[in-house]
């Protein structure tokens, strides 16, 4: 994958950096409070599922006198043009006296998507509400709601999907997986392999995180509906789906896979205090399933969960299955550098 230039863009004081944080650095969220104000814009290279310095983050300053600057022809030019994608941050409760969005906020992102329209048209636009741990829980859907309402109403003959998130909930791993979903060349061929190895170990579910980040890259296929709760996508071109429940059936949770990304960086996080070596995998057999957790490739995880209704599916035989097909994966990644 040649480098991917992500903007990270929004009003000061919003949290674009503390995201930036809890994602790359994996800093805990009470930390990131430690955090210096942005001074016009920083560029941070990560080395991100298939090799060095694949992912360019430009973490953009939110003060106006520095949206005048990016706005300005010698500023788009800059900033603008070679965008993989654009991911604009707003703050929940920044509401006005009727509790709608402020004017001034949606004019400076209207703003923004003419300048990548011009320089960079093809690039996918991700709005995220964020601080929506600030909102009472019963609030959160309809505060959620009034944003998508104004970004539609100004914002109308553009494309971008919107996330509610909060650095402290799963949330965030949801809007910033599907991120990294769209910047992954090859995820069709990743999740054809995935499925295959699913079978071949008789699994129930399979997915593929980031090593670093552990971002949920991709997932076997199922049939399930997607949790469509504090999450909106609007395209002119395609009518508006209908409400989808955030059921998943038999499988569990909708929010699992973010839930596992969470909790699996607070666990290695937590573990570095205990540990010197590395976390590298987990095993668990449990009544009613097996799970394996381990490294695909140098820059991957692989998570499979299987039923224990086969006395066949032990971890010893998934682990097999991943030794067996590892350098398949490796030659892809590989290819999509």
């Amino acid at each position: 994958m040649r480098e991917k230039k992500v903007l990270l863009m929004g009003e000061a004081a919003i949290g674009k950096s503390s995201m930036r944080a809890v994602i790359f650095k994996n800093t805990m969220p009470d930390l990131t409070r430690r955090l210096t104000t942005t001074n016009y814009y920083e560029t941070e290279k990560y080395r991100f599922f298939d090799g060095a310095n694949a992912l360019s983050v430009v973490d953009c300053g939110g003060q106006i006198d520095f949206f005048e600057s990016y706005l300005s022809d010698d500023g788009q030019q800059m900033l603008f043009a070679h965008v993989s994608a654009l991911i604009y941050v707003f703050e929940a409760k920044k509401l006005d006296s009727t509790g709608r969005p402020l004017a001034d906020s949606l004019q400076y992102f209207c703003r923004c998507l003419e300048a990548l329209q011009k320089h960079s048209p093809n690039a996918p636009v991700f709005v995220l509400i964020q601080k929506m741990d600030l909102v009472d829980n019963d609030r959160r859907q309809s505060t959620f709601d009034s944003w998508v309402t104004a970004l539609r109403e100004v914002a109308e003959d553009a494309t971008w999907s919107a996330y509610g998130t909060s650095i402290y909930e799963d949330t965030l791993y949801r809007a910033w997986s599907a991120v990294i979903q769209v910047l992954v060349p090859n995820i069709a061929a990743l999740t054809q392999n995935l499925n295959t190895l699913a079978k071949a170990c008789g699994a129930v579910e399979a997915a593929i995180f980031e090593k670093n980040t552990f971002l949920l890259v991709a997932r076997s296929s199922t049939e399930e509906q997607a949790n469509e709760s504090l999450v909106a996508v609007h395209d002119p071109s395609v009518p508006a789906p209908a409400p989808a429940s955030a059921s998943t059936g038999s499988l569990g949770q909708a929010n699992r896979f973010e839930m596992i990304s969470k909790l699996i960086k607070a666990f290695k996080h937590d573990a570095k205090e205990y540990a010197r070596e590395p976390f590298r995998s987990l095993q668990m057999q449990m009544e009613g399933f097996t799970l394996v957790l381990t490294e695909l490739t140098t820059t991957s995880y692989i998570l499979i969960i299987g039923t224990n209704d086969e006395p066949r599916i032990t971890p010893e035989a998934i682990n097999l299955n991943i030794v067996h097909i590892r350098n398949r994966f490796e030659d892809l990644q590989a290819a999509a550098k």
